[in-house]
């Protein structure tokens, strides 16, 4: 996502430019952590106070850019192994929009991109390997 422009990341999420440039900002690692509370207040209080765990950044990253998009929570997808023996390795974090198919920020580790929940969902059960 670090070559997405400002304007297209408005356009595919249906957000101001405002709101684009600042998630931009953060998925481009410009921001620290006092940047993102200064930009998303609320992250603040969930990471600070809400939390029993300090989150890792990238959670961090994500609830903020959730509260910019105005979304619904962040949740993940479970990805199947490398193996394709049932067992589940990863997760892949995304924005909840509250449609499945409405364009969203998703997350797998440092890599962030513009996609949707359905899309992602399909993309990786196409990739399964069954017995």
């Amino acid at each position: 996502m670090k070559s997405y422009t400002v304007t297209r990341i408005a356009h595919d999420l249906n957000i101001d430019t405002h709101a684009a440039s600042l998630i931009r900002r953060i998925v481009r690692i410009e921001m620290n952590r006092q940047d993102i509370y200064a930009a998303s207040p609320s992250t603040e209080q969930w990471a600070e106070h809400d939390c029993y765990h300090r989150p890792s950044m990238g959670a961090i990253r994500m609830h903020a850019i959730d509260r910019i998009m105005g979304g619904s929570g962040v949740e993940s997808i479970e990805k199947p192994d490398a193996h394709g023996d049932g067992r589940y390795s990863d997760y892949i974090d995304y924005v909840n929009t509250g449609d499945t198919y409405s364009a969203t920020i998703l997350r797998d580790g440092g890599k962030y991109w513009i996609g949707t929940y359905g899309d992602t969902v399909e993309k990786l059960e196409r990739t399964t390997t069954t017995c």
